[in-house]
């Protein structure tokens, strides 16, 4: 299959430059590029005999399989049925056992010993005033990644981490423990994995969520709500999640719209003033065009099933693998093995244990800094001798005179010096051979990187 793969698109990658491709016209030989990157990354498998390894390799190379997957299906929203078949196909046959084996190591490392020790969930941090928290539901990893090169190329700075979400997989496990207030809520005993406040022992619903926020210091921005930069602010956007659910693996379809939302919501989020963006998520999903398999939990063991998870009456044993609670260790949560499903026929799922469920990002966004110009103005030149001023920022500068502008070895002084505090400086060719000879005149910062350059003759 692979090697079929990059022999097509040795042969049709030429039609993806026709102006067949740019009308939308030619999505076989679009989704073929994608084709030939799950192929190639499929090849390997992930490795690791701990979660924290298996995260590791995930993260820097595993998501470009799920990736890879997620661009072939966007690739064919206009083809023809036959050719979307074509393309499920192909991806059913490279994509399956990669996950297969990668769900397999995953369940395998958290089931090696108790979950608190396989499987440490950190709590967030307290943010400083000036940072706004930004929630986004189902931001898997890959996703990740889009929205981190979409900011990138404007004038934003990213740094990307990842962390484990809390078990089950699910939004009312995942979403409150990457709170910034889970250390104030507790897991209730009862059926339906509710959450309580601890301190009151009251539900915690979604009004009660927000209202907890606020008593510990953060505004809960709505819609497009900007804030005050005083303090801290939660905030919440993004139907990535309800998408998927909604619309099975045509989510695929949907992605870029949700990434630029959330590209411009953090946009005018740190024009108006924030310091840094936070976001998180609770978890990732499973993606599969053809539909998951089905795996059987007798209704009468479980109190509440969703497609990959469920939790277990008390009384009630299984053979599969089963973890406590993570908001409580006397409930216990057993998960679908492997890639399969307690529901038939689903595309799109999450709960289980899987590096695209668990290993998600949390992504820190601030603008860059302006760069303040520099300028080199009133050149002038007695002999061998060089005065000129500098305007700009000062600090950490060097100037020197140099043959070739890029070049630290063609320099003609015996080093570059830092300009006066005002600015003016002078300097002195030692060569007198070098009279009449074009130069250049730098200025460096301290790791010796050009921020500007004139040019000049020697002797004016």
């Amino acid at each position: 299959m692979r090697v079929e793969i990059n022999d097509l698109d040795k042969n049709h990658a030429a039609r993806r430059n026709w102006v067949w491709a740019s009308l939308g016209l030619s999505p076989l030989a679009m989704a073929l590029q994608h084709l030939v990157t799950l192929a190639k990354e499929t090849e390997r498998v992930l490795t690791g005999t701990t979660v924290t390894e298996i995260a590791t390799a995930y993260t820097r190379w595993g998501w470009k399989a799920d990736a890879a997957v997620i661009d072939a299906l966007a690739s064919i929203e206009r083809a023809s049925a036959e050719e979307r078949k074509a393309v499920n196909g192909v991806i059913a046959d490279l994509y399956s056992t990669w996950l297969e084996k990668e769900e397999e190591i995953m369940q395998k490392a958290v089931g090696a010993d108790s979950p608190t020790k396989t499987y440490p969930v950190e709590q967030l941090a307290e943010p400083a005033n000036g940072i706004c928290i930004l929630f986004c539901d189902g931001l898997r990893y890959d996703v990740g990644q889009r929205l981190v090169k979409a900011l990138e190329t404007q004038e934003f700075i990213c740094n990307v981490e990842s962390r484990l979400a809390a078990l089950p997989t699910i939004t009312p496990t995942a979403k409150p423990a990457v709170s910034p207030i889970a250390s104030q809520l507790s897991g209730n005993v009862s059926p339906g994995l509710e959450l309580i406040i601890t301190m009151s022992g009251a539900k915690a619903t979604i009004e009660a969520f927000r209202k907890l926020l606020e008593q510990n210091g953060y505004q809960v921005l709505k819609n497009d709500e900007l804030g005050d930069l005083s303090s801290k602010a939660w905030t919440e956007m993004g139907a990535i999640d309800s998408n998927g659910h909604s619309d099975g693996w045509k989510l695929t379809y949907r992605l870029k719209d949700e990434i630029d939302a959330l590209k411009r919501r953090i946009e005018a989020l740190l024009a108006w003033g924030w310091k840094q963006v936070v976001v998180v998520t609770d978890h990732g999903w499973l993606l599969f065009p053809e539909s998951l398999p089905k795996a059987d939990l007798p209704e009468h063991l479980t109190y509440l099933r969703k497609g990959r998870c469920a939790q277990l009456k008390e009384t009630s044993h299984t053979e599969q693998q089963t973890v406590p609670w993570y908001w409580n260790s006397n409930v216990s949560i057993a998960f679908a093995p492997n890639i399969c499903c307690y529901e038939a026929g689903k595309e799109y799922e999450h709960g289980g244990l899987s590096p695209q469920e668990c290993v998600v990002p949390m992504i820190t966004v601030s603008k860059r800094k302006a760069v303040q110009p520099i300028s080199i103005e009133n050149v002038t030149w007695r002999g061998l001798r060089c005065t000129m001023n500098i305007v700009g920022p000062l600090e950490d500068m060097k100037v020197d005179i140099r043959s070739k502008a890029g070049n630290p070895k063609t320099s003609l002084i015996s080093a570059p010096k830092p300009p006066n505090a005002d600015g003016t400086m002078s300097v002195l060719i030692e060569d007198e051979d070098r009279m009449g000879e074009a130069a250049c005149i730098v200025v460096l910062t301290n790791d010796g990187m050009v921020r500007i350059q004139t040019l000049t003759t020697i002797g004016g």
